[in-house]
């Protein structure tokens, strides 16, 4: 075997082993050590009594439905690398009904210390007096929550609470098919 195929063989198995080594699943891998990790939704949308002081909800919050497709709900590493996806599919919820937070769901996550939780938005739909109006790929996310320390260090076997609160400050659809109007606040991550 020349010289020349000899390196482009040993060239493709390390990138074949490097190509199996990464993991975009949501699921951890085989083995893996993971704790769970619960994530409590809480958006204040049209109420003044929320439920902690930084979510600052809106009195005027017009529509009845303010559904929001998340692509993605990450969880970064203390290295800031993307860890975890906790949605392993995209997800619709109606911010409207996560006033005073409700539980989405309990996630496997892999050990380790995570200082960041990012939200991506792949359509965003707005039902306000019959009328609804949809915005896909609205070209923003909301803005990641990060800590210069990890604000969650999961062990084996551990159970973990997270409170993701989604400020919504109001939503509006003027007409029906247009474009909806919507205000979130900076969003806030913590562990009640």
């Amino acid at each position: 075997m020349s010289r020349k195929l000899m390196l482009l063989a040993a060239l493709i198995a390390l990138l074949g082993a490097f190509t199996l080594g990464c993991n975009s699943s949501s699921d951890p891998l085989p083995g893996e050590k993971t704790g769970t990790v619960s994530v409590t939704l809480s958006t204040g949308a049209g109420t003044a009594a929320n439920s902690s002081p930084s979510v600052m909800g809106a009195t005027a919050a017009a529509a009845t439905e303010l559904n929001v497709t998340f692509s993605s709900l990450t969880l970064y590493n203390s290295s800031g690398n993307p860890s975890t996806d906790l949605f392993s599919q995209p997800t619709t919820l109606n911010l409207m009904e996560y006033t005073v937070g409700q539980l989405l769901a309990d996630y496997p996550v892999p050990v380790g210390t995570y200082n960041c939780l990012d939200a991506d938005i792949e359509t965003i739909q707005v039902v306000d007096n019959g009328n609804t109006c949809t915005l896909s790929n609205p070209g923003f996310d909301l803005p990641g929550r990060c800590m210069a320390t990890g604000f969650l260090t999961v062990e084996e076997d551990g159970t973990y609470n997270l409170l993701y609160e989604i400020p919504v400050l109001g939503a509006s659809c003027e007409s029906d098919g247009g474009v909806p109007s919507f205000d979130f606040g900076m969003p806030n991550v913590s562990m009640p």
